[in-house]
């Protein structure tokens, strides 16, 4: 999630890709090139970018309740 802040902070928008786990599995071949040291697996792959549309809009949250107790 580091690189993921960070690229949020540069303007870059990210996107966790769990699904290229199955594919490596079923494609040795690709974990062959990933060139990982043998017993490593990959768990997903990040996909960083420049968004080609703004994002617009943050997704609807409901507040919190929230209670404070001071001492």
């Amino acid at each position: 999630y580091n690189i993921m802040l960070t690229a949020e902070a540069m303007g870059l928008g990210t996107c966790q890709i769990g699904f290229f786990q199955l594919v490596v599995e079923r494609r040795r071949g690709l974990l062959r090139q990933l060139g990982l040291p043998p017993g490593r697996r990959p768990q997903m792959a990040l996909a960083i970018g420049y968004p080609r549309y703004p994002f617009r809009r943050a997704l609807p949250r409901r507040v919190p309740h929230l209670i404070w107790k001071a001492r």
